[in-house]
């Protein structure tokens, strides 16, 4: 793959996916502990009612991350999880904002936004491929050791949450989850004119000296 005249070039690739990421991690730790709490004291869910909303939550995080892949083949991986990124911050702001103004009725309006805000989630499967493309073998592992910082963040800001719900309510707190979200997207922004739109084929060869290269199929 040759490089271009834009001033992010491919071994920033990685590093780029990894911030957005972290980002990410940092904002949906602040929230994700705490949906449950909403649905009981909020919404007035039984025990068995949350069960079955995450449930259902699995189930669509499993076909919209098929649909992200159909997506990604025709505009390109990038620009799908941009598009789906996006719809999923945006449904959680506007989630943030009915919560502050509904006062009957809210699960009529929060639960459908609930599912679309993790559409965010159903992107992590491309993001991940292009993260293995752009990145040598012997630094995979170092790259993927990162999803133990956001591991990491998740349960810190998971505290930062709880002090935002006790002070302000849950409404801000997802604003601001919406907000991490939405930088966390936009700084893919800048892979869109590195990442090709269509997928190149790569074949791992062995080299006489026993070590492997990748070898882009041109065919």
């Amino acid at each position: 793959i040759e490089d271009n005249k834009h001033f992010v070039k491919h071994h920033h690739v990685p590093g780029i996916l990894v911030a957005s990421d972290i980002v990410s991690g940092l904002g949906s730790g602040m929230t994700v502990k705490f949906f449950p709490l909403y649905f009981r004291e909020e919404l007035d869910f039984s025990p068995v009612h949350i069960n079955a909303v995450y449930i259902a939550l699995s189930v669509f995080t499993i076909l919209t991350s098929f649909l992200v892949h159909r997506f990604s083949n025709h505009i390109g991986r990038i620009q799908a999880s941009l598009l789906f990124c996006y719809v999923g911050a945006a449904s959680l702001g506007t989630m943030g904002v009915l919560d502050g103004f509904l006062r009957e009725n809210k699960s009529l309006f929060i639960l459908p936004l609930y599912y679309l805000s993790a559409l965010v989630h159903s992107t992590r499967p491309v993001k991940k491929s292009v993260l293995m493309d752009f990145t040598k073998k012997n630094s995979r592992g170092f790259y993927n050791s990162f999803d133990s910082i956001t591991r990491f963040g998740w349960s810190g800001s998971a505290v930062v949450g709880g002090l935002v719900v006790d002070h302000f309510g849950y409404y801000n707190l997802f604003l601001i989850t919406a907000a991490l979200q939405a930088v966390s997207t936009s700084i893919l922004v800048l892979l869109i004119p590195v990442v090709p739109v269509r997928e190149i084929p790569v074949i791992t060869v062995v080299d006489d000296d026993n070590g492997e290269r990748d070898i882009v199929d041109t065919s």
